[in-house]
């Protein structure tokens, strides 16, 4: 049923139990995702509980309550009231400290963006798997947008200029008003720009909605795994690998989330935080230029132990990437959406296995190999230019 799927769901619900939410439970109209947790004392989201399944509505009336399954094949359901919504960065976000400032070299946890778009947050200086050069790693909706509705990146790989700090963190770049899909919002002038290029777009994967033919790799036709992409930087002398803003050195080990994990982020909005894993394996309707499906999901709540803030993430902090609570700081997820579950505000990320799969991308350092060239011997003949007509596709917008 699915490619990408986290390993710590128990076999007999992804098996089972998920089946049937997918074909029966997520297309009704009212559900907004479902996700697999544990349970204990009528809490959700604990280490060593029981097994359960959550089903996220709009809202909780007694007519949508009645229709819903109090249990699957054994296993519990709970049903909360959950909305899931991408960070876009916005003027009224207070900016913490100095992560929306100019850094060199780059590191983890400070602010980016594209031309065009606001600003979001460098995950991680990471490595190309086929060539060992550094790339910056944060999300598609941060360093390209081709999400959805909103076409603004696409076919930009290798043209479209990357700022540090983002183009919101620059007082001389121009808002937009633009309205309906809202991109793209800040454009700086080519003049103001200079200063801040760090690197162009490299390597992206559009995010689908739901009515499309095409699905990102794995994937169903019309479904996502990953809101990611990565950008080449200008100079490998600008940039620092695996090293984020107060967490430090990250590992090379990638770890699979689990309910009731501890894990931390370093954001341009709200810097260090806490969190604690709510719930995996979440199908997500999410909201951001139109409304797109996500597979394979981590939920993360804020860690009451760690923090007295309830919040992991704001607006801002949009690819961030999330590390375990842990001296080896091992990659955990992409922080890309935000969510309401019951009141309570909540973060959800990519699983961080799938976006180096799709983007080709290590934690761990390699080599760097030149680019192979083959001189010519010079008494070989140039050969005679043939110029080949083409027909020219054209991809009609929705």
């Amino acid at each position: 049923m699915f490619t990408w799927f986290n390993k710590n769901v128990p076999s007999h619900i992804l098996h089972k139990v998920y089946p049937f939410l997918i074909s029966d439970i997520l297309p009704r109209v009212y559900v907004t995702g479902i996700a697999y947790s544990k349970y204990y004392a009528g809490e959700v989201g604990v280490e060593g509980g029981e097994d359960c399944v959550l089903i996220f509505v709009d809202e909780k009336k007694p007519e949508i309550l009645n229709k819903l399954p109090k249990e699957i094949h054994g296993v519990k359901t709970i049903v909360m009231k959950g909305d899931f919504y991408i960070l876009k960065s916005s003027q009224e976000i207070p900016k913490i400290k100095c992560t929306h400032c100019k850094i060199r070299p780059l590191i983890g946890g400070i602010s980016i963006g594209c031309q065009g778009i606001g600003a979001g947050t460098l995950g991680c200086v990471v490595y190309d798997v086929f060539t060992g050069e550094p790339l910056i790693l944060s999300n598609n909706h941060v360093l390209g947008l081709n999400w959805g509705l909103c076409r603004w990146g696409e076919g930009k790989e290798g043209s479209l200029p990357i700022l540090q700090p983002g183009p919101l963190d620059i007082p001389e770049c121009i808002p937009r008003g633009y309205t309906g899909l809202d991109c793209p919002e800040l454009i700086c002038s080519e003049d103001v720009a200079s200063e801040f290029i760090v690197g162009y777009l490299h390597r992206t994967v559009r995010v689908y909605l739901p009515y499309e033919d095409e699905g990102q790799p794995g994937c169903n036709p019309g479904e996502n795994v990953i809101d990611a992409a990565v950008a080449k930087p200008i100079s490998p002398d600008i940039v620092k690998p695996l090293v984020v803003n107060y967490i430090g050195k990250v590992g090379e080990e990638i770890k699979e989330a689990d309910v009731g994990m501890k894990v931390k982020k370093c954001g341009r909005t709200t810097n260090l935080t806490f969190g604690k894993v709510f719930a995996i394996n979440a199908v997500l309707h999410i909201r951001g230029w139109g409304r797109c499906t996500f597979v394979n999901q981590i939920v993360i709540d804020y860690d009451r132990d760690r923090q007295t803030l309830p919040i992991f993430g704001l607006p801002g902090d949009s690819g961030s990437l999330i590390v375990d609570d842990t001296p080896n700081n091992n990659p955990v997820g992409l922080l890309f959406a935000s969510s309401r579950v019951e009141g309570r505000p909540m973060i959800i990320a990519n699983p961080i296995n799938a976006v180096c799969e799709i983007l080709k991308i290590t934690f761990t350092p390699r080599p760097t190999t030149p680019p192979v060239t083959t001189p010519r011997p010079l008494t070989t003949m140039p050969p005679r230019l043939h110029i080949v007509k083409s027909k020219i596709a054209v991809k009609v917008k929705p």
